[in-house]
């Protein structure tokens, strides 16, 4: 029998709202205890797999847990885990930081820095120093120069460039207290398929024109406010531009999806894999991508000691 420990920091403690997590965690349910699940007369002698949630995050103010008794089931929790996944909201632009569900409204509000996010870990990660952690978190290995015209993050990338994601962080920061992760994180914005138990991951040639088009979108929302909304807006000088560049950028959005091979996302993509052994940190490109400059499957990004980020 295999154990999975979700560690949900996305929702807060005490919730019992649907959160952004919910998705993630239905999928994980779904591909360990009913798609993974021993089948016919294996299921008699072989219990199924256990998934668990553990919110980590308490409220008013939002921080984490301190709570004796949740700290102390997490960690139970990640000492029998095969495997551990860690939910956190991230975003391109802010590399060094990880987000939770806003306490008031909707959107996020700032968690946490990766080295924090490292120092809670220490107090519920296994005493024997190495694990496995899955980091469910949207660009959590996105540089910090995330534009893909700037970097292409499927192709062969500098430490440089590397050891300035939050998974590399991460990592970092783990290796420091003396632990010796293998960690996964993704280059792109994440989601899972509930029905399939698949993580999807937003392709690299989409990711430019939709953190332009998000920006764009959200900052002509903003500036329609004072005039009533979009449609007054749109009558004024500096609206209609604002729009027509929306429409621009959804023009060029379409225009790179017909050249997608299978959609916006794809399941076995953008997923890079950091691991710690015997002081050597090696970082990997476990899928590949297919296109000029890309790399293979399991290209060796970086191996050596590592660098402070």
């Amino acid at each position: 029998m295999s154990r999975y420990a979700i560690l949900n920091f996305e929702d807060k403690i005490g919730s019992e709202g649907k959160g952004a997590a919910d998705s993630t965690i239905m999928a994980l349910k779904y591909r360990y205890e009913q798609k993974r699940a021993p089948r016919g007369l294996k299921k008699i002698f072989v219990k199924g797999n256990v998934v668990e949630e553990y919110r980590c995050v308490k409220k008013n103010p939002v921080a984490f847990t301190t709570d004796p008794g949740a700290l102390l089931s997490i960690k139970e929790a990640c000492a029998k885990a095969t495997k551990i996944y860690a939910i956190l909201h991230g975003d391109p632009r802010t590399t060094d930081t990880a987000y939770t569900n806003a306490q008031v409204g909707v959107g996020v509000q700032q968690l946490c820095t990766a080295q924090q996010l490292a120092a809670f870990l220490t107090k519920v990660l296994p005493a024997k120093g190495d694990f496995t952690l899955a980091l469910v978190m949207c660009y959590g290995a996105r540089c910090r120069n995330y534009k893909s015209a700037n970097v292409y993050h499927q192709g062969s990338m500098p430490i440089e460039d590397l050891k300035t994601s939050f998974a590399y962080r991460l990592v970092y920061y783990l290796k420091e207290a003396g632990y010796a992760p293998t960690v996964t994180a993704v280059t792109g914005k994440i989601q899972h398929d509930h029905t399939s138990g698949r993580a999807l991951i937003e392709r690299e040639e989409l990711i430019d024109v939709n953190m332009e088009l998000a920006e764009t979108s959200r900052k002509f929302t903003q500036d329609a406010k004072p005039h009533g909304g979009g449609q007054e807006f749109k009558k004024t000088t500096g609206g209609q531009a604002q729009f027509a560049q929306i429409n621009a950028l959804q023009a060029q959005r379409t225009a790179i999806r017909k050249d997608l091979p299978a959609g916006d996302e794809s399941n076995k993509y953008g997923k890079l894999v950091y691991r710690v052994r015997n002081g050597i940190l090696t970082i990997v490109n476990k899928y590949g991508a297919d296109g000029d400059n890309a790399v293979g499957p399991q290209t060796v990004l970086y191996s050596g000691a590592p660098v402070p980020p």
